[in-house]
């Protein structure tokens, strides 16, 4: 295949493989709700295994590898050290360009090459001003041998190439409208190579012509906005979107493995669970105000409520024993809708005036505060709650 040539002069050759893999295109997961929440009595079941707990190691961060990696080595020069001292030295130079013209016919059939300007690389992208421009091999190379050789893994071509006609100022050649997917592949190379400056004004406009499309519910598509709003700090559309997949993923949000969440999904995850545990950790609180007889009702009122609810909470499979992080089966919002249709039950007659459908007396306006005092934290998060200290 012919190389991309977005600059003609250009003294770096990106080679992209032409076939990536993406975690894109599996298939979305989501774990089923327990039946418990929708009024059955739960089962006695061992809790999830940690090992299904666990995260799944994740893969290495596509990283910028020197094309050397590859055994560029001719062949007698596998030989011992003696014979291939004396083959060397017998090597015609026409053998050794045949074998080097091979080597480069069998990395295009694997590879999409594109080539590209080492200085505006290096103007462009912080990333690529230290490998190239420090003591680093790829710098080293570049340097003596006026030409480099890099391999970029697990990036996509497509992507790379619309990156690298916007950081040439070739504007005619950069689409004007792209997929929800291609974006995010390109939100994960600009994340990587620290290129949002000049990416910036296309991202905007790309993201503007699609954010009325930004879906309202848990799916594959929300976790790509998750990504793209975080690269690209929309903090409007990061709010929205992470408040959706906070109210309603019933695991934890792994499930596209997108390279970005090498750094973010760990924290991300741990707020959901914290989020859920608060919720729960509340409901048990108020177990005990009524056991303890901590408000103005009756002994006997208390002893009903508290029972009530502890039995409720049972049947939902919320309690005896309370679902453990990392929640499989659980999301805030199925717990929340669960709880609110616990039935009414009171004895004492301030309660039976209650106008509230659940339990009784001040009982489920607690409850409503908690469910909603937890809720509006999930759209307060910015994509700086992930980076440094974690301030959400």
């Amino acid at each position: 295949m012919l190389p991309h040539i977005v600059d003609p002069e250009g003294d770096v050759d990106l080679l992209l493989p032409k076939e990536v893999v993406w975690p894109l295109d599996s298939e979305f997961e989501e774990t089923i709700p327990p039946p418990s929440l929708g009024y059955r009595r739960p089962t006695i079941q061992s809790p999830p295994s940690l090992e299904n707990g666990k995260k799944k190691k994740k893969k290495s961060k596509g990283e910028l590898a020197f094309v050397t990696e590859l055994d560029f080595s001719l062949p007698n020069e596998r030989l011992t050290s003696n014979e291939n001292d004396a083959t060397v030295r017998n090597i015609e130079e026409n053998s050794a360009v045949t074998v080097l013209e091979n080597i480069t016919s069998e990395l295009d059939e694997i590879f999409v090459r594109i080539r590209v300007s080492s200085k505006h690389l290096t103007l462009a992208s912080p990333y690529f001003s230290k490998s190239l421009q420090g003591g680093l091999t790829e710098g080293n190379t570049l340097r003596t041998q006026r030409h480099l050789e890099l391999a970029m893994k697990e990036q996509d071509p497509e992507a790379a190439l619309i990156v690298m006609n916007i950081i040439h100022g070739r504007s005619r050649q950069v689409p004007p409208l792209i997929s929800v997917i291609m974006l995010t592949k390109i939100a994960v190379l600009v994340d990587y190579i620290q290129c949002h400056e000049a990416i910036e004004p296309f991202s905007d406009k790309w993201i503007d012509n699609m954010e009325e499309n930004v879906p309202k519910t848990y799916c594959r598509e929300l976790v790509h906005w998750i990504c793209i709003s975080y690269v690209f700090e929309k903090l409007s559309i990061f709010r929205a979107v992470t408040q959706t997949a906070l109210l309603h993923a019933t695991r934890p949000v792994e499930l596209i493995n997108l390279p970005i969440w090498d750094y973010v999904s760990d924290k991300f995850n741990q707020h959901r669970s914290r989020t859920i545990h608060r919720l729960l950790s509340s409901l048990e609180a108020l177990l005990k105000s009524l056991r303890l007889d901590q408000n103005e009702c009756t002994f006997e009122c208390n002893a009903i409520q508290y029972g009530t609810l502890a039995k409720e909470l049972g049947y939902r499979g919320l309690l005896f024993p309370t679902p453990q992080a990392p929640f499989y089966g659980y999301s805030f919002e199925n717990i929340a809708s669960s709880i609110r249709l616990i039935q009414k039950t009171s004895v004492c007659d301030r309660c039976v005036e209650s106008s509230y459908g659940l339990l009784a007396g001040n009982t489920m306006p607690r409850i409503e505060n908690v469910i909603n005092t937890t809720a509006d934290t999930l759209g307060r998060l910015s994509p700086n709650n992930f980076r440094g200290d974690d301030q959400g």
